[in-house]
């Protein structure tokens, strides 16, 4: 014999997983209990969502690899709601990303621009790359974001130019540039739905 029991859950607010317990007695004393996890719940309406598609763009900056908190310390020193970043201290908490996102669109931004570390071939297709495909798995749009970071580049080589200047006419410069730019555009991340081309 099969029986079927619908229940009213109460005092969910979302902005995380659940827990849920149920327990189960009939008149003979017999009792079951049945436990349930649930997906991410939203605590916040998807007002990015609803911005985006009346064409307003509203952007912010995702730093997958800002990890201030490996530096010369104690690895249990972690932000308040847990890891998003994955290298080196282990795996990355899924529900601080659902957290981010649920907080960004339902605040009004709809697009991230996600510093995944798009000028090494092994950031792009390891950790960050991970990082911006989970977020955009989860619901909000994302982009690249490229600056020129670090040595790769010989700096201030024009003539009258400031000292923090790339000159993309210097053959090493020019040649940095466009293998960046091929492992970004190489990326499978591009192909992704919520990816914003």
């Amino acid at each position: 014999m099969k029986e079927e029991f619908s229940v009213n859950i109460t005092n969910i607010t979302g902005g995380g997983e659940y827990r849920i317990v149920i327990t189960v007695r009939d008149k003979s004393g017999n009792e079951r209990t049945f436990e349930y996890k649930t997906p991410y719940i939203r605590q916040y309406e998807n007002f990015g969502k609803e911005l985006y598609e009346k064409g307003i763009i509203v952007a912010a900056s995702y730093m997958s690899s800002y990890q201030p908190f490996i530096f010369g310390k104690t690895t249990d020193d972690l932000p308040l709601l847990g890891r998003y970043v994955m290298l080196p201290i282990g795996p990355i908490d899924e529900v601080v990303l659902y957290k981010h996102v649920d907080w960004a669109t339902g605040h009004g931004i709809n697009v991230f621009f996600v510093d995944a570390g798009a000028w090494e071939n092994w950031k792009i297709h390891g950790d960050e790359g991970a990082i911006m495909k989970s977020l955009m798995d989860k619901g909000i749009k994302c982009a690249f974001m490229w600056y020129a970071w670090g040595d790769y580049f010989d700096r201030g080589t024009a003539e009258g130019a400031p000292e923090w200047t790339i000159d993309l006419s210097n053959p090493k410069n020019s040649e940095t540039f466009i293998n960046q730019l091929k492992t970004i555009i190489n990326s499978s991340l591009l192909d992704h739905p919520n990816y914003l081309g």
